[in-house]
Order: structure tokens, then C-alpha cells, then sequence
């Protein structure tokens, strides 16, 4: 038979090229629109350790991330910590001695290590086989280690759901006495999930959140993060604070965000505060009847339902408190007077609100009495609260109009004023302001105002409005006229002039049953903006989606007078301010 050397070398030619071109595709679909890979150069110093998404959604991404440490470092093991929402009955932090079977090849675990930490006499790290079979993220992710680094050795660690905060302080100790007794290099590898939020402006709302901790070692607000094994968070960062390797890496990507550390001294802290704001929330009336009726909890179950991951995760969750919390009901003269009961204050905790205004037309509807156990309620319930009705500034005690808090380094002002009954004057909340501003890093401005069932802001609103942002406030969140008005960025500074109601027993309309809710992600230099409106069928906040959601931004482009780059950014619920 003749051989036809010609066609030979046409199909070695074609496979060689599928080949090529498929291995091609491969990698570029592997390392695609990634920031991991476009940063993938030698750290200037020792890296000890980091903290990565544990749900692997990117595997480009996590490949990227050990190709970098590859770079500069060799570790000869890789400790590799998450937490399980399972108990242990041996230890609340456990090990075990297993060999990971992986496509590359058997990774084996660092015995003379494990030895080492379990030699330890204390009672909060054993070895537990049996956990291991509770969760599979360590399984998943040492395949990447091993292709990375073929040589390199694991420890395996679970911190359990019965682990308490000192266990977690005290083996970060452990780990650095024992680490530094040997002469290997080794990488401590926290896997915890960043936000699990289905929709990505709530997912990036969060993600900016964990960045901020991460990067700030902002340990205390761990447990605050709406992510995945926060323990084993709190436990690198413990460990890392120990072996002074304070210098982050960090990169937040779509899929989550990835941490490095290097040896060195932490550099100046980021100036970045989150917020969730809402606007009124009544629970009196009809809503109470709900309450009463179906469980304290009734009008928050939607909005915080734990699928939704939508609460959690801020440093702030704010909304304007329209009514006094009093023990017995006093009559008055109002023909519209609204009074809550004590127990509501332990709903408005549960449900994650951690801040609100009591400058409102209703705020005195028990009298001075009334304000003064809203005061002290609040103060009970963990709720901070400021404003005053009668905007009286720069008071004490009952007067006091302003709530300073410190995040992380950065000092936050709140200041709410009412311009229903008694009228703002302009000239001293402009001077009051100023000094506030000179004494805080941002200023945030709740205000009661305009006229109610209307969509646009008439021009005192706009002037009161102006005037804030002139004397310094960074963001003004407006309530009020029970529905939704049309928001401004006036020098760079976000209005929403009227965000809705929250939670409220206004069924005669569906104006009156939307409301706005407001993410912000506030810095020096930028603020970006998360629009989430949300439905409030029988007092139940409940969350757009869908054509709901875009229907909605439709109407509400309609209302205000916008370009078309902001009617695009309306649209897709996020807009980035330049400060």
C-alpha cells in the first residue's frame, strides 16, 4: 500500500494546531478578565500567609493567586484554615493527619507539624478525623497547591462552630510559636467565603465591606462581614498581627476578594465606611395588628430572609424612626399620634438596624417623656439613634442632635434635623455643620422634610439641601413624604431628597407602598452609590427583581430631570460619584 506522506503531515499539522489553539483558548479562559493575573509579580518581602474566596468560582483566579506567591516563594507547607458550622466533641479547632489524592498527584500532610501544634497542652487543637467529613472546601482546594507547588506539604484546620473567641486568639498564638521553632517556610491560608449574595450590587456592597477589614486588620468588624467562616477570618488576621506581617495585597475581583500579606509595617489605614439607609419605619397602628397577629418579626422576615443576604454586611444600617417608643399609651391633642412599645426595639436589632433618626413630626407624639424612653430603649436595644425636632445644635443629653462613631480610624457625624414643625435655620445647622465637618471625616445629614405624595422636591428642600452639602455633609437622606422622590448629586455629593417608606400601614396606594433603599460605599476620593427598591405589600418590605426592579427605575427616571449617562447608571443600580 502507498503511504501518502503528504496527507501525513496535513493531519500531525492540524492535530498539532488544535492543540495548540484549544490549549490557548484553555489558558485565556482560565486567566480572562482577571486583576489576579495582570498583578502576578514578585513581592518585595516575605509573604506569610493570605485569605481567599473558599467557593471556587474562578479557577483562573486561584491559579493566578499561588502563581504569584510562586514567584517569590517556595513554602514547603501550606497550613489551610476554614470553619465549619459543626461542632467537635475532641477540640472546638481540629487537624488530621490525611493525604489529599489529586489529579497532579497525592499531597501529603506535614506530620513533624502537625506533631508539633497537637504537642501543645491545651485542649482547643486535637487531631478529629471524623470532622473532616463535615466539609469538603479544604478537599477542593489543594488540588491548586499541589499543581502550583508539586513539593509542598498541608495541615489541614477546622475551626468548629463550638470554638470560642480566645480559642481562635490563642491558636494564632500557637501557630506562631510553633512556626517559627522550625526552619521551614510556610504560608498560612485562610479560606473564607466573601459575600453570597445572588445579586452583585448587594455582593459588591459587602465585598467593599471585607476589603476594608481585610486591608485595615479591622478584626473587630469580622463578625459584622456577611461572608463564610468569619472564625477562620479573625484567626489569619490574629496570626498575621502576631508575625508582623501587617502589609496587604488586596484585590477585590467580581468573584471575591483575595488577600496577601507580607512581612512589614501596615500601611496607612483605608478611610472607607458602608451604609445601608432606608427611610420611615412606623410600627404602630396597623403594622403592630401584623405584628401581634403573625410574630414580632413580621415586618422585617422578608427583607432579612437569610437566603437574600441582604441586611448584614454594612457597617451602618440606618432608617428615620417615625414615633416614640413609650411604655403607656398618653393621650393628646394629635389627631395622627403614633407610639411604639418597648419590644420593638429587640426587632429593629435583630433585623440588623443599628442606627436611626428620631428627628421627625412624630418624634414627640408622647411628649417629651416619650423621647426620653426612646432614649433610653434604644440605648437598651444596642440601637444608636440622633436628631432632635427642634434641631436645636450642639445640645446635651435629651438635646443632643449628633451620634459620632469611629470606623476603623475614620470618624463618622450623623446629625438629623426635622423642617416640618420647627423650621431649620439655615445659618446655624450651615455653622453647626462646618464644625462638624472639620472635627469628622464625613458628615451624614437625615432630614424631615417636603411635602407628602409628591415625586419632586420643592425648592426649600432643594436649598436646605444645597446648603448641607455647602457647609460639608457627603451624603443628605431625606424622608418624609411616604413616597419616593427624585435624588440629586449636587458638588459631587449624593441627595436622595425622599427615599420612601420602610415599613409603614399607607395601603391606599402604590406610591406610598415602595420605598428606596440606599447602599453606599463612602471614601475620600469616590462614593458609590447601590440603588435597591423594594415593594412593601401589607408591611413587608420585599426586594425588587426582575421586571419589578426595572420597571420601577424606569418610573423613577421619569420623575427627575437626568442625563443620559445617570439614567444608564440609574438603570443598572450603581453610580460612582468622583469627590
Amino acid at each position: 500500500m502507498k503511504i501518502n506522506f503528504k496527507w501525513i503531515v496535513y493531519f500531525i499539522t492540524a492535530f498539532l494546531l488544535a492543540v495548540l489553539f484549544g490549549f490557548g483558548s484553555y489558558v485565556k479562559d482560565l486567566y480572562a478578565d482577571t486583576l489576579l493575573t495582570s498583578s502576578v509579580k514578585p513581592f518585595s518581602h516575605t509573604a506569610a500567609g493570605g485569605i481567599v474566596p473558599a467557593d471556587i468560582t474562578s479557577p483562573g483566579d486561584i491559579q493566578a493567586y499561588f502563581e504569584k506567591i510562586n514567584l517569590t516563594e517556595k513554602p514547603d507547607t501550606f497550613i489551610v484554615i476554614t470553619s465549619v458550622e459543626k461542632t467537635s466533641e475532641k477540640a472546638p479547632i481540629v487537624t488530621q493527619k490525611y493525604n489529599y489524592n489529586t489529579a497532579y498527584g497525592d499531597i501529603f500532610y506535614d506530620n513533624a507539624l502537625i506533631d508539633l501544634l497537637v504537642s501543645d497542652e491545651s485542649n482547643y487543637f486535637e487531631e478529629d478525623n471524623t470532622a473532616f467529613a463535615l466539609d469538603d472546601k479544604i478537599a477542593k482546594f489543594v488540588p491548586y497547591i499541589k499543581k502550583v507547588f508539586p513539593d509542598a506539604q498541608v495541615v489541614p484546620v477546622l475551626i468548629m462552630q463550638n470554638s470560642q473567641p480566645k480559642d481562635l486568639y490563642k491558636f494564632a498564638r500557637l501557630l506562631k510559636e510553633q512556626i517559627n521553632k522550625t526552619n521551614k517556610n510556610i504560608f498560612v491560608l485562610g479560606l473564607s467565603n466573601s459575600s453570597q449574595a445572588a445579586e452583585q450590587n448587594i455582593k459588591e456592597l459587602h465585598n467593599a465591606m471585607l476589603e476594608r477589614v481585610l486591608n485595615n486588620f479591622d478584626i473587630e468588624f469580622a463578625d459584622k462581614l456577611e461572608v463564610g467562616s468569619q472564625k477562620s477570618i479573625k484567626t489569619v488576621l490574629y496570626y498575621l498581627h502576631n508575625q508582623n506581617a501587617k502589609t496587604p495585597l488586596i484585590i477585590n475581583e467580581p468573584n471575591g476578594v483575595y488577600a496577601y500579606y507580607t512581612k512589614g509595617v501596615a500601611p496607612e489605614k483605608m478611610q472607607r465606611i458602608t451604609l445601608l439607609g432606608f427611610g420611615d419605619i412606623m410600627l404602630d397602628r396597623s403594622v403592630r395588628a401584623l405584628m401581634d397577629a403573625n410574630g414580632l418579626d413580621y415586618p422585617f422576615r422578608k427583607i432579612t430572609d437569610p437566603a437574600l443576604k441582604f441586611i448584614k454586611g454594612s457597617d451602618f444600617v440606618f432608617a428615620n424612626h417615625e414615633g416614640p417608643i413609650h411604655e403607656i399609651y398618653t393621650p393628646t391633642s394629635k389627631s395622627i399620634a403614633f407610639r411604639f412599645k418597648p419590644d420593638v426595639v429587640w426587632e429593629l436589632r435583630k433585623a440588623g438596624i443599628n442606627i436611626v433618626s428620631v428627628a421627625n413630626n412624630h418624634a414627640l407624639d408622647q411628649g417629651w417623656g416619650g423621647r426620653d424612653d426612646t432614649m433610653k430603649f434604644l440605648t437598651q436595644g444596642g440601637v444608636l439613634f440622633f436628631g432632635n425636632s427642634k434641631n436645636i445644635v450642639g445640645g446635651q443629653g435629651r438635646d443632643s442632635n449628633e451620634k459620632i462613631v469611629t470606623i476603623s480610624g475614620s470618624k463618622v457625624a450623623f446629625i438629623g434635623f426635622d423642617d416640618t414643625i420647627f423650621k431649620i435655620d439655615s445659618a446655624a445647622v450651615g455653622e453647626y455643620i462646618k464644625g462638624l465637618k472639620e472635627r469628622n471625616d464625613f458628615v451624614i445629614v437625615s432630614v424631615h422634610w417636603g411635602v407628602e405624595y409628591t415625586h419632586n422636591p420643592g425648592q426649600r428642600q432643594k436649598d436646605l439641601a444645597h446648603m448641607f452639602v455647602d457647609s460639608g455633609a457627603d451624603i443628605v437622606l431625606g424622608h418624609h413624604p411616604h413616597v419616593i422622590q427624585t435624588m440629586e448629586v449636587y458638588n459631587n455629593k449624593p441627595i436622595f431628597y425622599s427615599m420612601g417608606n420602610f415599613i409603614f400601614d399607607q395601603y391606599f396606594s402604590v406610591d406610598t407602598q415602595e420605598g428606596l433603599s440606599a447602599g453606599l460605599v463612602l471614601e475620600k476620593n469616590q462614593t458609590i452609590l447601590y440603588l435597591f427598591p423594594y415593594s412593601i405589600p401589607r408591611s413587608q418590605p420585599t426586594l425588587m427583581t426582575g421586571e419589578e426592579k426595572t420597571n420601577f427605575f424606569e418610573k423613577f427616571i421619569s420623575w427627575g430631570d437626568y442625563s443620559e449617562d445617570f439614567k444608564n447608571q440609574i438603570r443598572a443600580g450603581k453610580i460612582v460619584i468622583s469627590r
